[in-house]
């Protein structure tokens, strides 16, 4: 997480405030990172022992800009470019798809594409996340999983486990 975090410093030229909210999409992605490139003891990743497939990951930097393809709305908006710009704030365990964070909102994507170096950094993608990711994926129908309601019982006591 720390090296997410100074290396985005280092990429913006300023001091990032370490409440600002682009700041707590760092954890998930450095795990999703650790999950599919740090090589354990006995020469595997945990995705592969997990899953017995090798892991892909995408070369893309925590929040980059990029550019992300849309859904079509309409069939008659088919000369219209379907690349816009959005900034990598994570990705789905489940399915690989990539959250896009772009004004206003943060939205999910299966195609994306690296722009140029000198593009890829700016301040003013960083004023583009104005959510946490447990706002955003809450009521969300792509949700990893549903909150579990609170019935008294812990996940750690005797009595959840039966």
């Amino acid at each position: 997480m720390r090296v997410s975090f100074l290396a985005l410093q280092g990429r913006i030229g300023r001091k990032i405030d370490a409440r600002e909210k682009i700041v707590n999409f760092i954890p998930e992605y450095a795990s999703y990172l650790m999950n599919r490139l740090e090589v354990g003891k006995d020469g595997k990743v945990a995705y592969d022992g997990e899953t017995r497939k090798k892991p892909i990951v995408l070369g893309v930097e925590f929040a980059g800009k990029l550019l992300y393809k849309v859904k079509p709305t309409a069939k008659l908006e088919k000369i219209n470019s379907r690349w816009e710009s959005g900034i990598i704030v994570g990705v789905r365990r489940r399915s690989g798809e990539v959250w896009i964070a772009v004004k206003g909102k943060v939205l999910s994507a299966r195609s994306v594409r690296r722009i140029p170096a000198e593009h890829r950094w700016g301040e003013d993608c960083l004023s583009w996340v104005d959510s946490v990711p447990w706002n955003k994926y809450k009521e969300a129908s792509d949700a990893d999983g549903d909150v579990p309601e609170d019935d008294g019982k812990r996940w750690y006591s005797d009595e959840y486990m039966r």
